[in-house]
């Protein structure tokens, strides 16, 4: 059952410390964060109300400051069960005082700094695997953890320099070779690049009026957008079998687009919301499953 939301939010203190600012509840936080399997950095907007003034200090970030680095963690869900739903850096911080509240206004990007800062040069002899040039790509962005990868088997006929910025290099690569039948993406630190018929994770997410189905969803050619009640554990890349009182957008898709928004508050109500992009597929269900992790 979805009852008590919870959430805690971590700030790096300073880019050369590994000291980080907490802020749980009595807290009130309102939020929105959108992932979409897009090659832009993800974003979370947050605002905390009535921090006291060292910590309001502590968190301030100029929008302009381009060269710090500044992990936050975003936590939420519910009681015990409060998942990651947000890794990325501070953007902007900074704070305003509106009536009787002190409100701190966080703006985050997933990786951005990573896209910006990561530049190769290396070159690789004709017939190495894609996968593997793709690998030393992402082994050149800072601040990523890892990927999950198609098994990409395709292999470069020709011997090949890869000299520049490496999200460009990878996004260029998958563009040229695949068109659109692959995507390259970064999500919560890790890249992927999957195939529109792939997923990631063993789980399967069930949708319905029981777990939290609020409106009828919404299907066009090949994807179908509903709206659900917050659901921390939804990841872009991820398997979904939708189940509605309207048969026909009932089955399985894959998660394009995830947008959480609400506020989670001991003080006030407020609702809290998830908002699915889903993938149907060319006039197929049918989805494979990926497993395979590497580490940088």
């Amino acid at each position: 059952m979805k009852f008590q939301r919870d959430y805690e939010l971590s700030i790096q203190m300073d880019i050369d410390s590994p000291d980080l600012i907490e802020i749980r509840p009595p807290f009130t936080v309102q939020f929105t964060i959108n992932h979409a399997t897009l090659i832009s950095p993800n974003v979370m907007q947050i605002q905390i109300f009535n921090l006291k003034e060292s910590t309001r200090k502590q968190i301030f970030q100029d929008f302009f400051n381009n060269l710090t680095f500044r992990k936050v963690i975003f936590k939420a869900g519910y009681k015990y069960d409060t998942p990651i739903i947000f890794i990325g850096e501070l953007k902007q911080g900074y704070s305003l005082k509106q009536k009787t509240d002190w409100i701190t206004y966080l703006e985050c990007f997933d990786t951005r700094l990573s896209m910006m800062n990561g530049n190769s040069n290396f070159s690789r002899s004709s017939g190495t695997p894609l996968d593997d040039i793709y690998l030393d790509l992402i082994k050149d962005m800072p601040n990523v953890s890892g990927s999950y990868s198609s098994n990409l088997t395709a292999t470069r006929i020709r011997g090949s320099s890869y000299v520049g910025n490496s999200w460009d290099l990878i996004t260029n690569s998958v563009k040229s070779l695949f068109g659109f039948n692959v995507q390259n993406f970064i999500h919560n630190g890790q890249v992927y690049i999957l195939r529109l018929t792939d997923y990631v994770g063993e789980e399967v997410l069930e949708i319905n009026s029981d777990s939290g189905l609020l409106t009828t969803p919404q299907r066009s050619e090949s994807s179908v957008t509903l709206k659900i009640l917050f659901e921390p554990h939804a990841e872009i890349g991820q398997l979904i079998h939708v189940t509605s009182l309207e048969s026909v957008v009932n089955g399985y898709y894959r998660i394009m687009g995830v947008s959480h928004q609400g506020i989670i508050s001991e003080a006030v109500n407020g609702q809290c919301q998830t908002t699915l992009n889903l993938y149907l597929g060319l006039g197929k269900n049918v989805f494979n499953e990926v497993s395979l992790f590497r580490g940088n």
